[in-house]
C-alpha cells in the first residue's frame, strides 16, 4: 500500500502538469493543428495511467502469492470494460470516447487487483513496520517451537538457524530481513528464496562471513525503506545488529570472533563496491546509498569490535 501511495502521488503531480500544459506540449511536439484542442483526451489518458500505476503493487503482490487467476480476471474485466465503453462512446465522442473507455477499464482493473489482494485477511498487505512489530511481539510472547530462544528477541532463533546451515557446509547467500518469514500459528521462522552460492564474488569467503555481510549490507543500504517506513527500518537494523552479535557470542574463541568480524567487514566492502557510481540519476543514487551504507557498516562493526575487546579485557 505504501508503494501504491508513492506511485500515486508521483503520477498525480504528473497529471497536474498535463492538466495545465497538455495543449501547449502538443503544440511544441506536433506542428500540425489537428493535434490541438485535445486537452480533455490527454487528461483522461493521464488519469488512466494513474489508475494503472496504483494497481502495480497489488499485481506484484498477487504474483508473489501465486494468484495468477485473480490477475487474469481483473485484466479480463479491464479489457471488457474498455472494449464495451469504447464501442458505445467512439461513434459520438470520437477519440475522447476511446480515452473514456480506456480510463474506465484501467479503474476496473485496479479495483479488481486490490479487491483480490484484500479478499481474505491473510492476503492483505501489511506495512513493513507492522510486520516487524508482529514478529517482535511473537518472540516476546514465548520461545519458538523448534528451539528455545531468549524472550524479547528474534536474533537468537535466526542466528541458530543459520548456524545449523553453516555447520552442514551450506550458504544461504541471500540473507536479509525480507527473507525471514514468521508463522504466528506455529511460532516458527521460515527462510525462503535462498541465493545461489555460485554467484559469490569471492570464492575465499566463508559461509558465515558471506551471509552476515550480505545481511548487514542489505540492512545498511535500505534507503528506500528508510524513506517510506523509517521506524520499521530502524527497528530492523537493530535486529540485524543483534543477529550478528548473537552469532559472534556463540563462538567460544575470541580469536575466531575477531576473524569472523574482520571477514564480514571486508566482505561488506566488496559488496559496497558493486554499487557503481556514474553521472546519471541512478549512479548518483547508488553513490548516496554507498556512502550511507559505508558509515552505517563502519559504525556497526566498530561497536561490535569494541564489545569483543571489552570481553577480552574482562577475561
Amino acid at each position: 500500500m505504501g508503494d501504491a501511495c508513492v506511485l500515486g502521488a508521483f503520477l498525480a503531480c504528473f497529471w497536474l502538469l498535463l492538466w495545465v500544459g497538455s495543449d501547449h506540449a502538443l503544440g511544441l511536439l506536433f506542428r500540425n493543428p489537428d493535434y490541438h484542442g485535445q486537452d480533455d483526451t490527454i487528461r483522461l489518458l493521464g488519469l488512466a495511467l494513474l489508475a494503472t500505476a496504483v494497481s502495480i503493487p497489488a499485481s506484484n503482490g498477487l504474483t508473489c502469492l501465486e494468484r495468477p487467476q485473480a490477475i487474469f480476471w481483473a485484466t479480463l474485466g479491464s479489457a471488457t470494460t474498455n472494449a464495451a465503453l469504447s464501442f458505445l462512446l467512439i461513434p459520438s465522442w470520437g477519440v475522447a470516447g476511446a480515452a473514456c473507455g480506456f480510463l474506465a477499464g484501467s479503474v476496473v482493473g485496479a479495483i479488481g487487483r486490490w479487491a483480490a489482494l484484500a479478499w481474505r485477511p491473510e492476503l492483505r498487505p501489511a506495512p513493513s513496520d507492522a510486520q516487524a512489530r508482529a514478529v517482535l511481539r511473537l518472540f516476546e510472547a514465548g520461545p519458538a517451537q523448534h528451539d528455545a530462544v531468549d524472550v524479547g528477541c528474534v536474533a537468537q532463533p535466526i542466528a541458530r538457524a543459520m548456524a545449523e546451515l553453516w555447520s552442514a557446509g551450506q550458504t544461504y547467500s541471500d540473507l536479509n530481513v525480507d527473507n525471514v518469514l514468521c508463522d504466528p500459528a506455529s511460532q516458527t521462522l521460515c527462510f525462503p528464496d535462498p541465493g545461489n552460492p555460485s554467484q559469490m564474488l569471492c570464492k575465499a569467503w566463508t559461509s558465515p562471513s558471506q551471509d552476515l555481510a550480505y545481511f548487514v549490507f542489505e540492512a545498511s543500504t535500505s534507503l528506500r525503506r528508510a524513506l517510506s517506513h523509517p521506524r520499521a527500518e530502524a527497528q530492523l537494523r537493530l535486529v540485524t545488529a543483534d543477529v550478528v552479535r548473537a552469532v559472534l557470542s556463540d563462538i567460544p574463541l575470541l580469536s575466531e570472533r575477531r576473524r569472523l568480524l574482520a571477514q564480514m567487514r571486508d566482505t561488506t566492502q566488496v559488496l559496497l563496491g558493486t554499487l557503481d557510481a556514474s553521472w546519471t540519476p541512478r549512479g548518483a543514487w547508488r553513490a548516496l546509498v554507498r556512502q550511507v551504507g559505508l558509515r552505517r557498516i563502519a559504525s556497526l562493526t566498530d561497536a561490535l569490535q569494541t564489545e569483543i575487546e571489552l570481553v577480552a579485557a574482562n577475561d
